[in-house]
This record gives structure tokens, C-alpha cells and sequence, in this order.
């Protein structure tokens, strides 16, 4: 995966500010983007728990490192693969804007992951794909809220 373009990192950030409606961010103060082969994604996001939180990972936003993670075979020129940026961006913002309390409880960090799964999905929809993201959280419960927010493959 070759570094992501500043300008299509700021249409991406710009997407994820107007398709939220949460506070906007500088690009600039963006969290740096590490490509990693998607074992050691999983391996890294999850923190060594074999779950099936962790099956098809693709990307990952984790606040306490203030990093996002993305699986080093994204094209980011391709707006199937750019949405899941879009999605872990949607979480960094969620992140400025509420800190820690979108941990709070496992509804609040179920409700911000399914925010993050809406605007990936309208976003999708904007670029003309018929694609869906996000069905997995109909089978998702909670055990641990303070975790990473990842972004899965298509169901």
C-alpha cells in the first residue's frame, strides 16, 4: 500500500466530518496511517485475543496509540477500500469529540461503531457502489468496550 495522498486523505476526512456531522479536524492532525499484512493487523488490533471480533479485520483506528491500522493491500484509490478509512476516521472524530466516555458503556461503544458502519455505508453509496458494510454488528454483543475500533471486510 503506497502512503495515502494528503489530498484524498482531506476529501476522505471532509466526507467523514459532513456525512457524521461531528466536529471537523485539521488533516493535519490526523493519526498516522500503518499498512500491516492483515495476520499482523489482527494480531495487533486485537492484542493477542483470537475472537471473532477479529476475523476479517481491515482496518483499525486505536486511540490509546493514536494510530490508524489498515491492511497493507488497500488501494486506497478504489472507494470500496478508501470507505474503511473513512469509517476508522469517523471513530477518530467520535474519539476528539467525546474522549474516553465513547467507552462509557457497551451500548455507547456499540452505538459509535454503528455510526461509523452508517457513514461508511453513505459514503459507499455517494461513490456509486451498491455495497454494504457493517451487518456483523447484528450478532455483536459487548465484553470488552475499551477496545479498538475495526472496520470489517464485507459479510
Amino acid at each position: 500500500m503506497p502512503p495515502i495522498d494528503a489530498e484524498l486523505l482531506a476529501y476522505l476526512l471532509a466526507a467523514a466530518i459532513r456525512l457524521s456531522g461531528l466536529p471537523g479536524m485539521p488533516a493535519e492532525a490526523l493519526p498516522p496511517i500503518i499498512a500491516l499484512p492483515a495476520a499482523q493487523l489482527s494480531e495487533t488490533a486485537c492484542r493477542g485475543r483470537q475472537t471473532a471480533d477479529c476475523e476479517n479485520i481491515v482496518a483499525a483506528f486505536e486511540p490509546d496509540d493514536y494510530l490508524i491500522y489498515a491492511r497493507n493491500t488497500l488501494d486506497f484509490e478504489n472507494a470500496a477500500d478508501n470507505s474503511y478509512l473513512v469509517h476508522e476516521l469517523v471513530h477518530v472524530l467520535q474519539w476528539r469529540s467525546e474522549g474516553d466516555a465513547i467507552f462509557e458503556t457497551c451500548e455507547r461503544a456499540l452505538r459509535t461503531e454503528r455510526d461509523a458502519y452508517r457513514v461508511q455505508n453513505a459514503y459507499l453509496k455517494r461513490e456509486g457502489l451498491l455495497m454494504r458494510v457493517g451487518q456483523v454488528l447484528k450478532f455483536t454483543s459487548c465484553s470488552d468496550p475499551r477496545r479498538v475500533f475495526f472496520a470489517r471486510g464485507p459479510e
